[in-house]
């Protein structure tokens, strides 16, 4: 997430009919955001979608989004049973961080390593730097193994090729 963001979490629940039962949205195990039911006097099964949506994302809205169920066991005493909890977590990330871009000649291939990171990047190549550069996806599919992405793109003898990592 980036400052200003917007994001909607959502929880559906599938429940057969009939059935009552309540929800809560709890920020960092505190505050509790939202609060509803869902009721189903039918027979037939039935899908809830609960949707806590947030707008322009700040820091103070970083944190631990809690999302509980219940199902009414006793209305008048206010009395729940509550599902096992679902928690998401919000952070923000900086899209601008550099990333290092490894290249090693093995043979006839270029063996190119960056990190992994919260933003996607896509690996190119160009065979001349005369501007504007013709940038192009390069030749290899990028693996993600041990919290490095590697690509293997073969380099023809007595040729150029120069690399680079862009976002989409």
């Amino acid at each position: 997430m980036t400052p200003g963001s917007d994001v909607t979490l959502r929880a559906t629940v599938r429940r057969p009919g009939p059935l009552t039962n309540h929800f809560w949205w709890v920020f960092n195990d505190t505050s509790v955001l939202r609060e509803g039911t869902n009721t189903v006097s039918g027979s037939a099964p039935v899908t809830f979608n609960n949707d806590l949506v947030l707008t322009n994302l700040e820091a103070g809205q970083l944190g631990n989004y809690t999302f509980l169920l219940s199902n009414v066991v006793a209305a008048t005493t206010n009395a729940y049973v509550v599902t096992p909890p679902f928690t998401a977590r919000l952070a923000f990330v900086d899209t601008n961080a550099p990333v290092s871009l490894a290249i090693e000649l093995q043979g006839t291939n270029a063996v190119i390593r960056w990190d992994d990171s919260p933003v996607t990047w896509t690996l190119e190549e160009a065979t001349d730097l005369t501007p504007p550069p013709n940038w192009q996806p390069a030749g290899a599919t990028p693996v993600l193994g041990s919290g490095r992405w590697e690509a293997v793109v073969p380099v023809a003898a007595q040729t150029n090729k120069f690399f680079h990592l862009t976002r989409p």
